[in-house]
């Protein structure tokens, strides 16, 4: 019985005080983290600029995110967002706005308040005292002996007449120098101005340079109807006046049903450039007689088709072609 009694007590003496020493440490947790409130200078008058300094210590390795919505902090008014301030030290950091009190007396000034995240994730926000300062206005306490004059009512500035001869001057001399240069350069003699080849011609040199590559021999297939399908392209673009290489091949092909392009001509001519878009894209590999083939019609396409019709014969031959 005696032995039952002391262990009761031993019991009793360990475990009553956990509930103490857990509240305990509860408290001290949950005021570890410290926010104190300052300004940067001690006499402040109406329309100073000031920084409010925040430090927040006891940190713990928690994250700090400043919360701030508005352009007030209290009576005061923010004239920039807020940034770390100082040297960032072990377990604190501290932040600053600048703020400007346009009004006078006494003013408080609120907390910066801050949401705090430890290293576990748990989410809590800190705050600290507001501030109470002591705003002073720029006049002297007793203003009766100031002579203060009231407020001069708009006055008219004399306008200056001289820069209106310097700028006749200035614009006569700057005609008189435009027509001595275009004078002088009337009497050199004119560069002649050489005339591009035809689009024909530069199409055909261009075929004559793919076939001297021999990619149809070396099974360079996609490359062949990159560059076949381009000089094309251009071919038609200058002979055409239209965006043939910027489009698509069905977008070519809806444009070039306006033009006068042969039935038998226009059907192969598109064989030609759907092939090469599956050999570029599809990665479709044709054989050597169809790039063969496909080169010989592009001569043959640039040949018969010749110089572009003269103006009007477009629409001509499209009224024709909606006749039939």
């Amino acid at each position: 019985m005696t032995l039952e009694r002391g262990m009761f007590n031993k019991l009793l003496k360990y475990i009553l005080p956990l509930p103490v020493l857990a509240a305990m440490l509860f408290y001290q947790s949950a005021d570890a983290v410290v926010v104190e409130n300052r300004i940067s200078i001690s006499r402040l008058t109406v329309g100073d600029k000031f920084l409010y300094i925040s430090s927040i210590k006891n940190l713990d390795g928690a994250m700090v995110q400043p919360i701030l919505s508005g352009e007030k902090l209290g009576d005061a008014y923010l004239l920039s967002g807020i940034f770390e301030y100082g040297q960032k030290m072990e377990n604190e950091i501290s932040y600053a706005c600048t703020l400007a009190v346009y009004a006078t007396g006494r003013i408080r000034l609120p907390s910066l308040a801050y949401t705090l995240t430890n290293p576990s994730g748990a989410i809590s926000q800190a705050a600290g005292d507001s501030l109470e300062i002591e705003v002073l206005s720029v006049l002297p306490a007793d203003t009766a002996g100031l002579d203060i004059a009231d407020i001069r009512g708009p006055r008219r500035v004399p306008v200056a007449l001289w820069p209106y001869p310097i700028f006749i001057l200035g614009l006569g001399l700057l005609l008189a120098g435009a027509i001595y240069l275009r004078k002088k350069l009337r009497k050199r003699q004119a560069i002649p101005i050489v005339a591009a080849d035809p689009p024909w011609e530069v199409a055909l040199r261009k075929l004559d340079e793919l076939h001297k590559k021999r990619h149809i021999d070396f099974g360079r297939f996609p490359q062949f109807y990159f560059e076949l399908s381009l000089i094309v392209r251009e071919y038609i673009e200058a002979l055409y006046n239209i965006p043939a290489v910027e489009s698509t091949t069905f977008e070519l092909e809806t444009m070039l049903r306006n033009t006068p392009v042969s039935g038998g001509s226009y059907e192969r001519l598109f064989s030609l450039f759907y092939r090469a878009d599956l050999a570029k894209f599809a990665r479709t590999v044709p054989t050597a007689q169809d790039a063969r083939a496909d080169i010989e019609y592009s001569y043959e396409f640039i040949r018969i088709s010749g110089p572009p019709l003269p103006d009007g014969a477009a629409e001509f031959q499209e009224q024709e072609i909606k006749a039939d």
